[in-house]
């Protein structure tokens, strides 16, 4: 699987998802704005992690793909700002 984490298109992504995590945790924007920002800075690092596997000569599986995602929800420390 190709390694998404080394771009710096995605360290950007994940430095941006930080600082609205930030933002958000500073500020009340109302709960429907407050969700729909924290998704969206989300999704972008999701979005750069998708594309970049289909470089890979490597078969999607559940288990790369769960990988992933792991590697991105921890980046941007997305579990424990849900609190999971």
């Amino acid at each position: 699987m190709f390694d998404f984490s080394k771009l710096d298109v995605y360290k950007k992504a994940k430095s941006f998802c930080i600082i609205m995590h930030r933002l958000i945790s500073s500020r009340n924007f109302g709960r429907t704005t407050n969700d729909q920002l924290r998704r969206a800075s989300f999704s972008i690092m999701l979005n750069i992690e998708e594309r970049t596997s289909r470089f890979s000569n490597k078969p999607v599986t559940l288990t790369n793909l769960c990988r992933s995602l792991l590697i991105t929800s921890d980046d941007c420390k997305y579990l424990s700002f849900c609190g999971l």
